[in-house]
């Protein structure tokens, strides 16, 4: 009889060190005012149809419509010539309580004049002035 055959014992190896599983985070939901900001972006780079774009996805998002995304969008309609679009923002703009500002008549103003609707413009320009003393 011969002897058994003896396997060698294994070292022991090193357990690798047990790694923490990540917890998952949740991705920060962009606020209306992200939209606005990133909107500003845009129509201060000449990119209207972007700016369009985000002022609308502003818009959606507000809880509380602020008129400055409306007039802001309503600029940008009116930079790429969309005086219409235009006009439908700066009515909204200046039809939000607290939204009543010379700016946005002047601006609503300026539209109507490219739509050749003089009466109106001169309505919005008079509404301006009786706001802001500049306007006059």
């Amino acid at each position: 009889m011969g002897s058994p055959s003896r396997r060698p014992t294994p070292f022991p190896t090193a357990t690798p060190q047990p790694t923490s599983t990540p917890w998952p985070t949740a991705t920060p939901s962009i606020s209306s005012y992200d939209h606005y900001l990133q909107a500003e972006f845009y129509y201060d780079t000449g990119q209207y149809l972007l700016a369009i774009s985000e002022y609308s996805s502003a818009i959606n998002l507000s809880p509380t419509l602020d008129s400055a995304y409306f007039n802001n969008r309503g600029n940008a309609y009116h930079e790429f010539g969309y005086y219409r679009e235009a006009v439908d923002d700066y009515t909204q703009a200046v039809q939000i309580p607290g939204g009543t500002f010379a700016v946005h008549y002047g601006n609503h103003a300026s539209a109507w004049y490219y739509l050749g609707m003089y009466t109106q413009m001169n309505a919005d320009y008079d509404a301006a002035c009786r706001l802001d003393a500049t306007y006059c």
